[in-house]
């Protein structure tokens, strides 16, 4: 899916990184946004439990917005179809700058064989970029989250 870069968020106000990664699925798969600065946003916040740490009801906010997870794996060769990543694709890292991390893999160019990542950028490049090659170096596996979780919407089928 084609989407413009700059409507994608990039960053936090909080510590609300999986709601931001929730909000950039939403927008890959419907192509509707929501800004930072609106009431709707911490709203989400809210219900996300994210405001002053980690968004602990990150479920509620994946139900209100009709966001579901298809497909977990600690494997990104887990979500290839035909040499393309599957998309939008959650990937958790842990980071020096961050900590533990979620951030979204929105594009996949087979030829240079990097991915574009949201709300990852200490090590991306300006837009987004990092070869795939280096994905490694940050994935997060602890036994409660898989390092990547393919999203989709409600009622229907990848």
């Amino acid at each position: 899916m084609n989407r413009i870069w700059r409507e994608y968020l990039n960053e936090q106000k909080y510590n609300e990184c999986q709601l931001v990664t929730a909000l950039n699925a939403y927008y890959y798969l419907t192509g509707k946004t929501i800004k930072q600065d609106s009431k709707r946003y911490e709203e989400l916040v809210d219900l996300a439990a994210a405001r002053y740490g980690s968004a602990i009801t990150i479920d509620r906010v994946f139900d209100k917005l009709g966001l579901v997870i298809i497909k977990e794996s600690n494997n990104l060769f887990n979500f290839e179809r035909k040499n393309k990543v599957l998309l939008p694709l959650e990937y958790n890292v842990w980071h020096k700058k961050y900590g533990f991390h979620s951030t979204l893999i929105v594009d996949h160019e087979p030829k240079s064989d990097a991915v574009r990542i949201t709300n990852f950028k200490h090590e991306t490049t300006l837009d987004g970029w990092l070869f795939r090659e280096d994905l490694y170096k940050f994935a997060m596996r602890v036994h409660f989250r898989k390092t990547y979780r393919l999203f989709g919407l409600k009622g229907e089928n990848k």
